[in-house]
Parts: structure tokens; C-alpha cells; sequence
């Protein structure tokens, strides 16, 4: 496997390291770290590390090195390798979706919140929630809707989170908010589980 792994040629002579070595090297991304990293492991035994090696044909290995003991002594290097391409994909596709999450998010001129549905606490606000309420962020998060005094209506927000847990979704209901100057403004709520 590990021949496969690092497309090894099969006529290389198993044992050889300096040859496997000169060629995972040119399969290797950032040839000058991997070559230090590799350095710094051989010249001491007792350091142990994982890390994440950016191949050339587009593969990411990850490289998890441990100390071989005899009697409690360093006595050499273990290495395992692991193909984590795949995992590697889906987590930057992940961070990359979270990331056009996010900026929708925080740009929308909509007030936009999540909350908690048992206790109403936010648990993060937009742009658009601050400019329209007057309420910062600071003043908001990780406190529950009651203490803002928004909805000047409590049972169109009882209603409201009794549709959630029965549909599992609101859309467009119409409320009565007040903001944080004291001006009330007419909305209309839509939210989902």
C-alpha cells in the first residue's frame, strides 16, 4: 500500500530510504517544509507529530509519526500514512459553504436571528437585526428574546414557536415589534427548525 500511496516505483528496492525519499519529494507540494519537517523528526526521536501533506496530484496524505520505545528509550520512528483526500475535500467544501453562510448572513438588510427555540436565548444576530432593533450584538446574544421587550405582542411569539414545533416552520406572520428607541415597526416572521 504504501508503494500505491506515494506511487512508488515497484523495481525501487524496498529497503533504499534516501531513493523512496528523493522520490515522495517530488510528489510533495511544499518540497522545503516537507523536507525540514522530515529533518526535524529524524534528528529527534522523542517528537511526535501529525501532519497534513499537500501532494502534487491534488491527494493529501496525512502523516502521523511516533516514537518506537525499548525499555522507555527512544529506539527509532514509527510512520503510518493515510489518504485523506476525501475527508480533506468535504472539510474544505464545508468551510466554504459555512463561509457563504456566514456573509449572507451578517449582509442581509433583513434582521436575521438564531435563537434557541425553548428559551427564545439569541444565539447570533445580522447587520440587518441591529440596525433595525437598536440592539448591538453584545447587548443581545446569549440573552432570551423576553429581555429585549421586542415583540409587543408575547402571544403572537408563543404562537409563533408553537407552529415551529408543530410544523417545524413559520412563514411570513405578521407581528408587532418595538425597537430599542422605543419605535414600533411591523414585520413579518418566518423561521424554521
Amino acid at each position: 500500500q504504501l508503494l500505491r500511496l506515494w506511487n512508488l516505483p515497484s523495481d525501487l528496492p524496498t529497503l533504499v530510504w534516501p531513493q523512496h525519499f528523493a522520490h515522495i519529494l517530488t510528489q510533495v507540494q511544499d518540497q522545503e517544509a516537507y523536507h525540514a519537517s522530515s529533518t526535524e523528526l529524524i534528528d529527534n526521536l522523542d517528537l511526535e507529530r501529525t501532519e497534513l501533506i499537500a501532494l502534487r496530484d491534488g491527494r493529501v496524505i496525512e502523516r502521523h509519526a511516533t516514537t518506537y520505545r525499548i525499555d522507555g528509550r527512544s529506539a527509532g520512528r514509527v510512520y503510518s500514512y493515510l489518504d485523506v483526500t476525501e475527508r480533506w475535500k468535504a472539510e474544505a467544501a464545508l468551510r466554504q459553504s459555512e463561509s457563504r453562510f456566514a456573509m449572507a448572513f451578517q449582509t442581509s438588510p433583513d434582521a436575521v436571528t438564531i435563537n434557541r427555540l425553548d428559551d427564545g436565548v439569541y444565539l447570533e444576530v445580522n447587520e440587518g437585526f441591529v440596525s433595525l432593533s437598536g440592539y448591538t450584538a453584545a447587548e443581545v446574544i446569549g440573552r432570551p428574546v423576553g429581555d429585549t421587550h421586542l415583540w409587543v405582542n408575547h402571544s403572537e411569539r408563543a404562537y409563533m414557536a408553537k407552529m415551529l414545533r408543530q410544523q417545524g416552520e413559520v412563514r411570513d406572520l405578521e407581528a408587532v415589534f418595538q425597537a430599542k428607541s422605543g419605535r414600533r415597526l411591523v414585520g413579518l416572521v418566518s423561521a424554521r427548525l
